[in-house]
């Protein structure tokens, strides 16, 4: 049996405009429920358009952004405290940094 290369990939279009509209909203004092809903509402004409899916595309680009900013592990925190380039912050946590914990 050959090894499978070691890959790293998403299955969702995250716009750096997205990353920036959640970091503004973070730092603007919004609750993570306020932030979601605005998400929800934003991007409500941009993905699972029509869908009845319960976690469709929308919802899981919410959470990609929410996990990018929002919902940041302790040991990552002080990025959000000094905000960086949003893909940056991204890619560091959904691929380098990430070790499931």
């Amino acid at each position: 049996m050959t090894p499978r290369p070691r890959m790293i990939g998403y299955n969702r279009t995250v716009k750096l405009r997205w990353l920036d509209e959640t970091l503004d909203l973070l730092l603007g004092g919004e609750s993570e429920a306020a932030i979601s809903d605005t998400l929800r509402q934003r991007l409500g004409d941009q993905l699972s358009v029509g869908s009845l899916a319960v976690r469709g595309s929308r919802e899981k680009t919410i959470t990609l952004l929410l996990k990018t900013w929002v919902r940041v592990p302790n040991r990552i925190e002080v990025f959000v405290m000094t905000p960086s380039e949003s893909w940056g912050m991204f890619v560091a946590l959904n691929a380098f940094l990430s070790t499931g914990g």
